[in-house]
């Protein structure tokens, strides 16, 4: 685990709560109830948005972040929501993390942002890999087009338009919703100003 991004990303849930806001991503609330009854892996949950509103629905959630803090913020946050049994944290790089198990289903909003382009291949597999037969993927990542895109390093994944919906339909899975839309980041511009930038969604359905 690089010892850099671990750093920048626990010194940012150090100085706020809830860093990314109490809601669950609009896309990720939308399609919920697609979701397999059962567990869940948030890939890169940070301290919980999405988390805690799959526990609430009777999801049993394995959170992988790769900050020390945000799993810290998470399981207290789950314990004041009276979600402590329903969600675990687990510390670890999405790159190198291995499951004790398979999930019924998987979500990540906005982590395969900062997979190395070059590890993307092999980081998607292995998540549709460690999803049961008959479960569903969540995800939401960023495209090419849009501020944040434009002023970040290129050596990131920023998904080209229509490139998530192929991939997953490539592996043989069953694409139930997919569309390209822009949300306010919250990294801000040089004059201060929320970047525009555009987001793929994916659900899809593994082969039974």
């Amino acid at each position: 685990m690089s010892e850099r991004p671990q750093r920048r990303w626990d010194d940012m849930y150090a100085a706020e709560e809830f860093v990314w806001g109490r809601e669950p991503t609009d896309w990720v609330r939308r399609w919920a109830g697609t979701l397999v009854p059962g567990s869940v892996a948030d890939l890169g949950g940070g301290d919980g948005r999405n988390a805690l509103f799959l526990a609430g629905a009777g999801h049993t959630v394995t959170v992988v972040d790769i900050a020390p803090k945000a799993i810290d913020n998470l399981l207290r946050n789950a314990r004041e929501a009276g979600l402590a049994d329903r969600v675990r944290g687990v510390v670890a790089n999405l790159a190198s993390y291995e499951p004790a198990e398979e999930f019924d289903n998987i979500v990540s909003s906005y982590t395969l942002t900062f997979v190395p382009r070059t590890d993307l291949p092999r980081v998607l597999d292995r998540i549709m890999s460690w999803t049961r037969d008959g479960g569903i993927n969540i995800v939401e990542s960023f495209t090419e087009q849009g501020g944040l895109a434009a002023a970040a390093p290129p050596t990131l994944t920023w998904f080209a338009r229509g490139e998530l919906d192929e991939l997953y339909r490539a592996a043989g899975w069953e694409v139930l919703g997919y569309e390209e839309f822009n949300i306010q980041t919250k990294q801000r511009d040089e004059s201060g100003q929320p970047h525009t930038q555009e987001t793929a969604a994916v659900t899809a359905r593994k082969s039974a």
